[in-house]
């Protein structure tokens, strides 16, 4: 059985909001791996690896045997799946127009909670600009990990999480519903 956290990514990150969502990964990965050996590996969870953060892309995994998928998050928008286009919400547009769909299944495993805040972070980074959708197989309980290892990082916001979690909605109702609005 899985436990899946999926986004549409949008429009491309600009060159800020990428710089600034390294920064939070290098963040985040450093405060998970100083207390617990290696959480957070490459992409493929070999042990004493180091996750990908570079100018074009964000990948990584769990260590060992509590890897899962590897979480992997491009810059630029890849072009949409042929799939896609067959949405009633797509037909006709052109592939810039179109979101590319994208999903990390985590078996929550430790690494989920990097997971889980890189996302948040990636979602709040777009000032306005809607780069990513996120929606999640989780509930309330499941993402408390995500949004504390986001406010230990992110000092001049912080996000709380509200009794209900409701799933599969747009970026801007999962801010809102979920995590509140900023405190």
């Amino acid at each position: 059985m899985g436990y899946t956290h999926y986004w549409d990514q949008n429009t491309d990150f600009n060159n800020l909001q990428w710089h600034n969502l390294c920064n939070f990964v290098r963040a985040g990965v450093n405060v998970l791996n100083s207390g617990q050996q290696n959480v957070i590996c490459n992409g493929i969870g070999e042990f004493w690896s180091f996750p990908t953060v570079t100018e074009t892309e964000i990948s990584f995994n769990g260590r060992g045997s509590k890897a899962c998928e590897t979480f992997w998050l491009e810059r630029l928008k890849p072009e949409p799946q042929e799939y896609q286009f067959k949405d009633e919400r797509y037909s006709g547009l052109p592939a810039k127009d179109v979101p590319t769909f994208n999903c990390c299944k985590t078996r929550k495993q430790p690494y989920d909670t990097m997971v889980m805040a890189t996302l948040l972070y990636a979602a709040e980074v777009d000032n306005g600009k809607q780069v990513l959708s996120l929606s999640t197989d989780g509930d309330h309980n499941d993402w408390l990990a995500g949004v504390e290892l986001y406010n230990n990082i992110v000092e001049n916001i912080k996000i709380t999480c509200p009794p209900s979690f409701e799933r599969r909605r747009t970026r801007k109702e999962l801010i809102m519903r979920v995590f509140g609005e900023a405190a």
